[in-house]
């Protein structure tokens, strides 16, 4: 009977272990977004705000912006966009013809250089 009794006590135990690990790991970070040239937090955005973390990034194997796409909905890379480099298009808003004035167009900022 005691035998059955420390087994008990150990499955119970283990599962305890193992559920507050899977806990651990689920949980939420925190996301900044600066898309009105001000800090503030995801849900309090009035804006679309699509956020890929960089372990969904290491599943997809993206290396390149081009290959980014993928993980963003509504956003298009075109690599002949013109002369004077790659064009991105959020929405349908993006610019293929760089000359001021002429379309509105999506800026790129990667750590902090445009």
């Amino acid at each position: 009977m005691n035998k059955y009794i420390y087994l008990l006590s150990f499955f119970l135990f283990f599962n305890l272990s193992i559920s507050s690990q899977e806990n651990d790991s689920n949980e939420i970070e925190e996301v900044i977004v600066t898309a009105q040239k001000k800090e503030e937090r995801y849900v309090d955005v009035p804006v679309s705000v699509t956020t890929v973390s960089g372990e969904q990034l290491d599943i997809a194997r993206v290396g390149y912006v081009q290959e980014l796409v993928a993980a963003a909905p509504s956003v298009t890379y075109n690599r002949t966009a013109g002369m004077r480099g790659d064009g991105i298009y959020i929405r349908g808003i993006g610019t293929s013809l760089f000359q001021s004035g002429v379309e509105p167009t999506v800026s790129a900022v990667l750590d902090g250089v445009v």
